[in-house]
């Protein structure tokens, strides 16, 4: 509990280890992302080329589709167990745990 309230105090706002949220703005190599999670449903939207995601959390493990003005695909990420980064690829194509290319973020 006392590291939460640290957390908490430092951040402002729930630390997402804890909490399993996922949600908010994550630095990442396509550009700033922003996740919402409704329990295991995870959507997103990123700046390169007006991409969304969606998917589902199971564990970690976050596997969805990804949709650009340049095509669509599947993807990746495994976060890390303070949930403050992930690591990760994409494809074009429909299998996410076969990634062709890195896809990598921080909060």
């Amino acid at each position: 509990m006392a590291t939460f309230l640290i957390d908490f105090m430092r951040t402002g706002r729930r630390p997402a280890g804890q909490t399993g949220k996922l949600s908010g703005e994550w630095k990442t190599d396509f550009g700033l992302m922003t996740l919402t999670q409704q329990g295991t449903s995870v959507t997103g939207t990123y700046t390169q080329s007006s991409g969304k995601l969606s998917g589902t959390l199971s564990g970690n493990v976050l596997r969805f589709r990804w949709e650009q003005s340049n095509g669509s695909g599947s993807g990746r990420f495994e976060f890390s167990n303070d949930g403050n980064s992930f690591d990760g690829g994409w494809c074009r194509c429909d299998e996410p745990d076969r990634p062709t290319s890195n896809w990598k973020g921080t909060r």
